[in-house]
């Protein structure tokens, strides 16, 4: 019996190795029922090894949004230079179903609204530990 329990307990200790905690996606809301141009904050990304955006809007709006990146973030390298934003993708028009992109590894993303004519437009950057 004693053998069987410390045999359930070792296996036990393994699960954070096999599902670890990290691996679960973090949504930051960075553009929510935007009616006007301009960009979000950002979000400091660095270390994390996969990052994705999301970006849709209500029918029919009409819009550019810029889904940004830069190399270098007053939060990941304090005291350094912070690096300008530079656009990894455009989304014109975003549809009410979304756009869904993958983003390259960075220091920090953000949306910008960059043009606005009409709707409401929303984004999610989702950061993933590995």
């Amino acid at each position: 019996m004693k053998l069987r329990v410390r045999v359930i307990a070792a296996l036990l200790a393994l699960v954070p190795l096999v599902f670890p905690q990290e691996a679960y996606a973090k949504s930051i809301v960075e553009l929510n029922g935007v009616v006007a141009t301009g960009a979000s904050p950002g979000v400091d990304t660095f270390g994390h090894k996969l990052i994705r955006a999301q970006i849709w809007s209500s029918a029919g709006s009409v819009a550019t949004v810029l889904v940004q990146c830069r190399a270098s973030s007053p939060i990941s390298n304090p005291g350094a230079p912070v690096a300008p934003w530079y656009t990894v993708a455009t989304i014109t028009d975003p549809s009410a179903a979304g756009e869904y992109w993958s983003i390259p590894r960075s220091a920090g993303v953000r949306l910008n609204v960059s043009a606005w004519a009409s709707g409401t437009i929303y984004g999610v950057v989702e950061i993933y530990n590995d």
